[in-house]
């Protein structure tokens, strides 16, 4: 039978230990690797998260520079936060273009159901003249450039003019 020697013995503890040594040494690499991955991964994921939100939010910049003219368009034909004096004037306009001497009644603004920016602006008019004059003005209040229709309305004639009275609804910025 073979027997080891000390000189054996020491060489095999120091690989023993340097096996060891080495062992724990690559333990610790290997940890020390997989949390600089993990890490590298989080930032990646991170960065690609933000390259994504950028690219969003430049979508939507390029969107509403695209629409800018067609929603100026669409804002027209509502009446603007300080437009109801205008809107009025130019009922009272249209009313003296179509030879009808027109008075406004009662000016109303209400909730739209279902809108948070918009409310309906309900505006009851009275014109007088001619019949000519009066069925003039009903047909251009139909044509007006906003977002609006004519309701509730009755002719009457007194003994020298006709009567119209109607209620315009338009839409109104909130």
């Amino acid at each position: 039978m073979a027997t080891i020697t000390s000189k054996s013995r020491q060489f095999l503890l120091l690989a023993l230990v340097l096996n060891g040594a080495a062992l724990v040494l690559s333990g610790f690499l290997f940890l020390q690797v997989k949390a600089s991955s993990e890490r590298t991964s989080a930032l990646s994921n991170n960065i690609e998260l933000q390259a994504k939100q950028e690219n969003t939010l430049h979508s939507i910049k390029t969107l509403v520079a695209q629409t800018a003219s067609v929603r100026e368009q669409l804002e027209a034909y509502f009446i603007s936060k300080e437009g109801v004096v205008s809107f009025i004037e130019l009922l009272e306009g249209v009313g003296q273009s179509a030879g009808a001497a027109v008075s406004i009644q009662n000016v109303e603004e209400t909730p739209l159901d279902g809108s948070d920016v918009l409310e309906s602006l309900r505006v009851s008019i009275t014109a007088e003249g001619s019949w000519e004059s009066v069925v003039h003005f009903l047909g251009l209040l139909e044509y007006l450039p906003y977002e609006s229709s004519v309701g509730d309305v009755v002719f009457s004639r007194s003994d020298s003019a006709w009567r119209l009275d109607a209620r315009v609804h338009a839409l109104k910025v909130i």
